[in-house]
Formats: C-alpha cells, structure tokens, sequence
C-alpha cells in the first residue's frame, strides 16, 4: 500500500505542476498579449497548439507505458515543458511564443495519463474515487494561484509567474529523475505481455471498433474540453474585456470554475463508487448545459455570475466518469492506450474549441469587447456541453 502511495503521490505531483502552469498561463495571458501585441486569433492559436501538443504527446506516451520506465517518461516530459517555459520567458514574436506553447503542451501531457495509468494499475478497486480526487486535487492546486492573486499581484505578470515555473518544473524533473525508481519497475508482468502480445494497429481497431469508447471520449471531451478552453484560455479575458472587471477581480471569478470542478471531481467520485457513474454523469452535464444558457442569456449581475460559473465547474466536474465508463467495457490491457487515445481526443477537442472561439467570436479588430462576443462565444461552449449531455444518455454500467 505504501508503495502504491508514493507512485500515485508522485505522478500527482507532476500533474498539479501542469495545472498551476496551465492556470498561471491564463492569468497571464493578458500581459502575453500585450507585450507581444498579439491579437485574439493569435491567442486563440497558441491556445490551439497548445493543446493539439498535449494530446498528441499522451498518445505516444500511452503506447509506451510499460515498455519504457516511467522514469524516463515522466522526467523527460518535465524537462520538455521546462524548456518550453524557458523559452516563453524570453519569446519577442508570435512564432517563439508558439514553439513555447507546442513544447509545453508536448511536456506536460504526459501528467494526466500518467496518473491515470497509475491508478488503474494500484488502485482497480477504487478507480472513480482515486481519479476523480487526482483530478480535483491538481485543479485545486490551481485554483490557489487565483485566489493568491490580491496578495501578490505581480503573478499577473507571466515573467513572473513563468519563472517560478521554470525553476519548480527543473525541480521535478531532477526528483523524476533521481527518486522515481520504483515507478521505473514493469508495472505487471502479465499486463505487458497481454499488451506486447498483439501488434500496436490490432489493439487500435479494437479499441476504436468499440461505440462505447466514443460515447466516452464525447463525454469526457464535451465538459474537460470546455472547461479547459472557458477556464484555463478565455473567462478572465472575458471578464476584463467584455464586463469590465479588473484584473485583480477577474482571475478570483475565474478561481470559483475550477473550486468547482475540483469539489465536482472529488464528490462525484465518492458518488459514483456508490451508486455507479451513469446517474452523476447524466447531473454533471445537464448542470454545466444549462449553466451555459442562463449565462448567455443577458448580462447578469455579478453574484449570480458568479454562482453560475461555480455550479458550471461543478457540473464539468464530473467529466472523469468517461474514464470510468470506458474502463468499464474495456480489456484491462488495453485501458493504458484507450485512455492515451481518449485523452489525446478531448485535448484536441479543447485546442479546437479554443481556436474556433477565437476566430469566430471576435470584430474586425479582433477584440473580444461585447457581450455579443461572449454569447457568440458560449455557443461554442453549449455545443461541447450538449455533446456531452447526449454521450451520457448511451453510457450505461456494465460488470
């Protein structure tokens, strides 16, 4: 148990070190933009990269979990985004910015998959719980960032808030490296060579012939995906350009989506390891659906916005049950690379959205100023969250 412990504990680490530099980017994008004179659509661009890298690099990482130490994995993946926060510090143009941005997101997608494997493999019995609390520790994590916010204002400054993530990112990758040798052991002989025995392009027919993977991966994608473009690309933008807040208000509204997410995660697991993920799933999304619509509805006043957007994160909260759902209908030995393959989908899907929110939402200009702006933007958002609301109706339990 100890053992299994202090492999969760680690890789949990590495994935609250990607939250907290996900949620300092957003908090920080502002000052991106305005030293690099970027315009929405560049913004929106780097944002797309970012998480077209992210799931790309969990793909290759999930054909390779059990072949290569973790150590090795994992480490190499923390030296990469360390590089890419490097890089960023001292990016002049739009193209260094996005090099920045496509090694970050290839650096730090190993994290959530990571976690994920880990736990499926030491902690089977328990899985919604141990991964929902992965997920809502390591935002949680990020929410403290936007809550020290009044306090030391200067993190609004992504210099800053980017040097303290390169210097804890060269941290971990030297801990990684040097203390991670237990996670660096075959995880189990049999589920490598069940994995090993049929040839990489076999296992992916089978996972993709699979309609409950898609059903999953349209879940998990329609609530993480939005949250991630709403929480950790555009709502403090939307809060100081579209209604005005200041910049030291904006990031603690932000901070009330991703409590909600976390305590969404967290109790949604504790829920679904009772009376099974459908029914919590089913609330999440309907929940995050039509918090969407009262938002775009007209402008609200700030408390009730406010609220919204909370009940929002908790709604999105739930989004890992699609680990769970898939897990549920699928060969233990495949779980490593149908998860890799999922949460590649859904990081595409939020580089995507974030994209399109940028392109389409935004005047001649290209500021994100109205609140016409905004609406044009939740509708984008609604969309995800109706994707999710059907994919949940499909998804049943199964032994």
């Amino acid at each position: 148990m100890q053992g299994a412990l202090a492999q969760w504990l680690i890789v949990e680490i590495f994935y609250c070190l990607h939250v907290l530099t996900l949620t300092a980017y957003a908090i920080g994008a502002p000052s991106l933009q305005q030293r690099l004179h970027l315009s929405s659509v560049q913004m929106g661009t780097l944002a797309a990269a970012f998480f077209a890298a992210f799931g790309l690099s969990q793909l290759l990482v999930g054909s390779q979990l059990g072949r290569i130490p973790n150590r090795w994995l994992i480490g190499g993946a923390a030296g990469l985004a360390m590089i890419g926060a490097l890089l960023l510090l001292g990016s002049h143009d739009f193209s260094t910015a996005l090099l920045a941005r496509l090694l970050m997101g290839a650096g730090v997608g190993n994290a959530l998959v990571s976690t994920v494997h880990v736990v499926s493999e030491r902690y089977p019995a328990r899985f919604p719980l141990m991964t929902n609390i992965s997920q809502g520790l390591a935002n949680a994590s990020g929410a403290v960032i936007g809550l020290a916010i009044p306090l030391l204002p200067g993190l609004k400054d992504i210099s800053i808030s980017y040097q303290a993530g390169f210097l804890l990112l060269l941290l971990d990758t030297v801990l990684i490296l040097v203390f991670c040798r237990e996670i660096a052991r075959p995880i189990d002989a049999q589920a490598g060579a069940g994995r090993s025995a049929r040839p990489l392009a076999q296992r992916l027919r089978s996972i993709l012939s699979l309609p409950p993977f898609w059903s999953s991966l349209a879940f998990f994608a329609g609530l993480f995906g939005s949250f991630l473009s709403f929480a950790e690309v555009w709502n403090i933008q939307f809060q100081v350009d579209v209604f005005h807040n200041s910049s030291n208000l904006a990031p603690l509204i932000n901070t009330t989506v991703i409590l909600g997410l976390a305590i969404g995660s967290i109790g949604s697991g504790a829920i679904a390891e009772r009376i099974g993920f459908v029914r919590p799933a089913r609330i999440g999304a309907g929940l995050t659906l039509a918090m969407l619509l009262i938002l775009r509805v007209q402008v609200l006043p700030l408390w009730l916005a406010v609220l919204a957007q909370a009940l929002m994160g908790l709604g999105m909260g739930t989004a890992t049950l699609g680990l769970t759902a898939l897990r549920s209908c699928i060969a233990s030995d495949d779980f490593p690379l149908a998860s890799s393959l999922m949460l590649t989908g859904v990081f595409l899907s939020a580089g995507l959205l974030s994209a399109a929110v940028g392109w389409s939402s935004t005047d001649l200009h290209n500021t994100l100023t109205v609140f016409s702006h905004y609406q044009q933007a939740l509708g984008w958002f609604i969309a995800f969250a109706g994707m999710a609301c059907m994919a949940s109706l499909t998804m049943h339990e199964r032994n």
